[in-house]
Formats: C-alpha cells, structure tokens, sequence
C-alpha cells in the first residue's frame, strides 16, 4: 500500500514497504535506472554524479545532479526537464529495513516559485517513481 501526501503544495511525499532487503533496492534504484526510469536513464550515485531520466509520468527527460548521498539509505538529487532548469525539484529517496524488508519513502519538493499544478504533478511523479521501483523488485 503506498501513503501519498502532498503537505503544503512544495512536498510531494509516497511511502510504501518493499519484500526485499535494503540492499537489494539501493542497488535497484541506483544501477538500474533504466529499469524504472525509462529506457536510457541513470544515476551515478555518488554526490555531484549526473543524473539522466525518462519522465514514466510526462515522456520528457529530465537532467539532474545527485546532490547527497548515504551510501544504503538516502540520495538526494535536483533534477529538471532538459530544456528548462528553472523548473528544477529535489527528490529525496530514503530506505530504512522494515518488517516486511525496506521502507521507502520518496519525497519530491516543488520550489515556492512554481505553481500548485507543478507541485500536484510531483505527486504523481513520487508515486508513479514509487510504483516503477515496486515493480522491479517484485
């Protein structure tokens, strides 16, 4: 079950329990992008590595740049559509183990300067994003 939240029009927040160990899903998310993504997306999961993503919700790609990361437990990347980096958002993926194997909470936050619907779009994102990474550990 996923927990979607969108708490004040800049945070769009989906949690959900994953059936595998924290391991398993960090690897996921960063060496197979591709996989839940979109084709031709990546992570280099190391803080400043570039990020390239196929948008799953709107078929645009995005660039981005990880800006934090906790090997096993958290990345934090800026992302943006490639033609337009003043609609950047950071996306914060944090794992922590759970009784049913990791608990995922992925949580997009939409600059004050965008507008509600860009903010309501990054919920759909987070999830859809939740979704996909469900789907390859399953």
């Amino acid at each position: 079950m996923f927990l979607m939240e969108n708490d004040d029009l800049s945070n769009a927040r989906t949690s959900t329990d994953l059936a595998h160990d924290p391991d398993a899903v960090w690897r996921a998310i960063c060496e197979d992008a591709d996989g839940w993504l979109g084709r031709g997306s990546s992570i280099e999961a190391v803080s400043g590595g570039a990020v390239v993503a196929n948008d799953v919700v709107t078929g645009t790609q995005r660039r981005g740049t990880v800006t934090s990361v906790d090997d096993g437990r958290r990345l934090e990347l800026e992302w943006w559509p490639t033609d337009e980096p003043d609609l950047a958002t950071t996306v914060t993926i944090t794992l922590t183990p759970s009784a049913a194997g990791t608990h995922i909470v992925i949580t997009e936050t939409v600059p004050a300067s965008l507008s509600a619907s860009a903010s309501l779009a990054g919920v759909w994102r987070s999830a859809m994003i939740a979704t996909c990474c469900a789907a390859v550990h399953a």
